[in-house]
């Protein structure tokens, strides 16, 4: 299956996260309807607010549970669907209602699934140390760093957009910030950056690492296994012969354990 394209508008919304199935069409197609918000503050997994233009993205899975997005903006399961990214976050969240609209024939392709919602973590730092989110370009990831789930098994219903909408299918759900704690993996069969050497500078821990080009990001724990339990903003990287320096803020934590992601 393909990508889908979807269309966006936004609307006024209330202090809840909302799923409406609203009708919108005079000729009586089918189309799926779903207006979003988010309480907030949501936030990245190193406990920041979301910046404004983060990316939210609906997904679509067959079994209802999607699998998570690798480090290149890619689904896990190549079977899943990323059907829209929307860089809209503002003032730390979904603050007005999204509405989002899949059409009669994209209805029909995803029926017997569900859509989803997810927080994206698509950080990137310049050069000059300024931290800025990566929109999508024609509806597509260039990174993701991390995501968090906001709500999935949302059905494919389909409605007859000229009859009334039935009772039911008007939800709304109150529900805890967002956080973007999952850490993305390596995108499959991408090769990754050698660790050249890590040293400590003041309050700081310094990672030099192979120029391989595209981005990367140091996933960090405290033990081995919590690797990932916060994940720094990308770095972009251009390929040439000298290495790439990681600075990481170092923590209180008796002991430290990283791991660079490339895509």
């Amino acid at each position: 299956m393909t990508t889908l394209a979807s269309s966006i508008a936004t609307a006024a919304g209330t202090f809840a996260l909302c799923l409406t199935v609203l009708a919108a069409h005079a000729d009586g197609s089918l189309i799926d309807q779903f207006g979003f918000l988010t309480l907030g503050p949501d936030r990245y997994a190193d406990g920041t607010t979301v910046l404004d233009g983060e990316s939210y993205a609906v997904v679509w899975s067959a079994d209802g549970h999607f699998d998570g997005f690798f480090a290149d903006g890619t689904p896990i399961n190549s079977d899943e669907l990323i059907l829209q990214v929307l860089p809209i976050a503002v003032d730390g969240g979904l603050r007005s209602g999204i509405i989002f609209q899949i059409e009669e024939t994209q209805v029909d392709e995803l029926r017997g699934g569900s859509y989803g919602l997810f927080l994206l973590d698509t950080r990137v730092m310049s050069p000059d140390g300024t931290i800025s989110p990566t929109p999508p370009a024609n509806n597509t990831l260039a990174l993701v760093n991390g995501y968090g789930l906001v709500i999935e098994g949302l059905p494919v219903v389909g409605l007859q957009t000229n009859a009334p909408v039935r009772p039911g299918l008007n939800v709304g759900y109150m529900r805890d910030p967002v956080v973007a704690a999952e850490a993305a993996p390596a995108p499959a069969d991408v090769p990754q950056p050698s660790v050249k050497s890590i040293r400590m500078e003041g309050d700081r821990i310094v990672l030099s690492v192979e120029n391989l080009s595209g981005f990367v990001r140091v996933q960090c724990g405290e033990t081995l296994d919590a690797i990932g339990t916060t994940v720094t903003p990308a770095t972009a990287t251009s390929g040439d012969r000298e290495d790439v320096q990681l600075v990481i803020p170092m923590t209180e934590a008796d002991s430290g354990f990283y791991r660079v992601i490339r895509n």
